[in-house]
């Protein structure tokens, strides 16, 4: 069952991002689970050009990745959650 995306605060400078959808990334050989996200939405109400434009790029990214490149992402099955605490990346700050 997937659970409703709240707001957190991530990063230095608390920026809030939705805890959900998460997604792994594959880049070549490894792998990134991204447990907090930022959301572009093209079809939000008032967006300025800077914002379209910056959407676009992000989106041109994966066209990229097609023509060769190794970048790949999926929604994560709320059920692998469970596997989270087998990364293998720096530990977490306390």
């Amino acid at each position: 069952m997937e659970s409703e995306s709240k707001v957190v605060h991530v990063a230095k400078d608390g920026q809030p991002a939705l805890a959900a959808p998460n997604f792994v990334i594959e880049d070549g050989e490894r792998l990134y689970v991204a447990i907090a996200v930022l959301e572009y939405d093209p079809g939000a109400q008032d967006l300025t050009d800077e914002q379209k434009r910056g959407i676009e790029e992000m989106r041109q990214m994966f066209v990229k990745s097609q023509d060769g490149g190794s970048l790949r992402a999926g929604r994560i099955d709320y059920q692998w959650a469970a596997l989270g605490p087998m990364h293998t990346g720096p530990k977490p700050a306390i």
